[in-house]
């Protein structure tokens, strides 16, 4: 079976590109992944994050079936934990789900792109196309938006699962993880990102 790691970036992302794929690259050679990288602009007619599904679209087009392959924002960094187990067992696809309410333990029915964890089949490769083809404001609501109409009922499969907090671990979830595997820094703008990307790596 083939393994991947896949960060898409573009010029806007470049800076904090440079400071997490050293250290996901280090760790997909030592967990027996390849890493692939990605920053040419796919389509200049839409807004930015919309160039993450037209790279999985096309990287899982060249890829044989069954491959494993795992997606990471460029604000994500790999630090422990054996990705090729991330995937429920007779799951295809996997995201990590918010939380909310009273002490932050319930699932909300919203999943976070930021990491992507799946499996190279027709039935992922279908709903990657429409996610891209709902075209709503933004990647995740397309996502999110199609994962409630197909309810994990294509064909025989179970397309959809939600991955443990260890494998997209920010602020949203960080308290109720106990073994952060990816870390990640959601929701927060860029030169925060950058600033708290920089310190982290500076205390590793």
């Amino acid at each position: 079976m083939r393994y991947i790691i896949t960060q898409k970036y573009t010029n806007d992302h470049k800076e904090m590109f440079d400071l997490v794929s050293p250290i996901n690259q280090a760790y997909a050679e030592k967990a027996g992944f390849e890493y692939i990288a990605n920053g040419e602009t796919l389509c200049p007619t839409r807004q930015i994050w919309w160039e993450k599904i037209a790279w999985l679209i096309k990287l899982l087009s060249t890829l044989e079936e069954g491959a494993m392959v795992v997606y990471e924002d460029c604000d994500a960094i790999n630090i422990s934990g054996d990705l090729k187990t991330a995937l429920h067992s007779g799951f295809e696809y996997g995201m990590v789900q918010l939380r909310g309410g009273v002490g932050g333990e319930q699932l909300l029915k919203w999943y976070n792109a930021g990491v992507i964890i799946m499996i190279n089949t027709p039935d992922v490769r279908e709903f990657l196309q429409r996610v891209w083809d709902r075209a709503d404001d933004t990647d995740e609501s397309s996502i999110n938006k199609e994962i409630k109409s197909i309810n994990n009922t294509i064909g025989n499969s179970k397309p959809m699962c939600s991955l443990y907090t260890d494998w997209n671990c920010w602020s949203n979830n960080e308290r109720l993880t106990k073994n952060v595997c990816i870390k990640s820094w959601h929701g927060m703008t860029y030169a925060s990102k950058l600033q708290s990307i920089r310190e982290y790596i500076s205390k590793k």
